[in-house]
């Protein structure tokens, strides 16, 4: 999304607040993904390019969603480098049309994947164009957005669920006097960006407990009151602040899945298991772990809020 409050969920929300109705929402975990990226074009100045960088342990996939100013246009390309420029896909502009292609990268074998969707103008009458692309060679993709005039803002988007939770991709310089590095700005969800949702991040209220087996565990060097370091950022795209609000992010103790094996006294996360309850009827064992995250932070805030409404 365009991270403006302007998306048809953030209107949805918008449309659900009102008089004993306030949607409380956690500002996500990226305050350290540098997947985010904007630029102004002038007419000396009508290009920026960026490297996209894979996390190893998950594929080599990612969206890069770019949103331009209302009545300007933009375009885009990929091309692969190895040392040197490789091949390139066409230049694809919002008011063009889909393109599904494929580079081959510099050993002649493995492949690049591009799809390219442009919009000329989206629901909130903002230009976008959506590549998709999934590197399946050696070679760097790098990614060039050129324009004549207007303001355009770009995130690396895909997340991947799995043994690992994490950004796919990050938008690199790769060493290229003439890539731009990513930035951590501007990382908040755009699901929270709506006007009327309290958007909560994340501080750190707690910094060491005490394990299940006795040992002293610690988020050292941090210091307790700070905001946690993954928090997600503001501002967004339209100049507001977000997160409205920070809340205890870091670290909290949680209930956690009774069939999850690594949260035990012996399991590969008993460093994060604070204690354990016996239901005598059943003889199973419920363990409670330090838990981190917005998604802490945002139901703290919640119950807070839920309880001024009582009020």
């Amino acid at each position: 999304g365009a991270h403006n409050g302007t998306s048809l969920f953030n209107q949805a929300c918008d449309n659900l607040s009102g008089p004993g109705r306030i949607i409380v929402m956690s500002a996500g975990n990226e305050g350290r993904e540098q997947i985010h990226l904007s630029k102004t074009f002038t007419p000396s100045d009508t290009i920026i390019r960026t490297g996209l960088d894979f996390n190893p342990d998950i594929y080599k996939r990612t969206w890069v969603d770019i949103w331009g100013d209302t009545g300007k246009s933009f375009c885009a390309r990929v091309t692969l480098y190895n040392g040197t420029e490789g091949p390139s896909t066409a230049l694809i502009c919002t008011d063009g049309a889909e393109l599904d292609t494929f580079l081959i990268a510099d050993n002649g074998l493995d492949t690049c994947y591009v799809s390219f969707i442009p919009y000329a103008s989206e629901y909130n009458d903002m230009p976008r164009i959506i590549i998709n692309v999934f590197n399946k060679s050696g070679d760097t993709a790098f990614v060039s957005v050129s324009g004549k005039d207007g303001r355009i803002h770009m995130w690396n988007e895909y997340y991947y669920y799995g043994y690992v939770h994490r950004y796919t991709s990050a938008f690199i310089s790769g060493g290229k006097p003439w890539a731009t590095q990513g930035n951590t700005t501007s990382t908040v969800s755009d699901m929270g960006s709506a006007h009327s949702v309290l958007l909560v991040g994340a501080y750190n209220s707690k910094i060491s407990w005490k394990d299940i087996n006795g040992n002293t565990q610690s988020y050292f060097p941090l210091t307790t009151g700070g905001i946690a370091p993954f928090s997600s950022r503001g501002p967004l795209t339209d100049g507001r602040i977000k997160p409205d609000i920070a809340a205890p992010g870091l670290t909290l103790g949680s209930a956690v899945s009774s069939y999850d094996t690594s949260y035990t006294r012996t399991g590969s996360s008993s460093d994060k298991v604070v204690a354990e309850y016996e239901d005598l009827g059943s003889g199973r064992k419920y363990y409670y772990a330090e838990f981190i995250g917005t998604s802490a932070s945002g139901p703290v805030a919640a119950g807070i809020v839920a309880l001024m409404l009582q009020a």
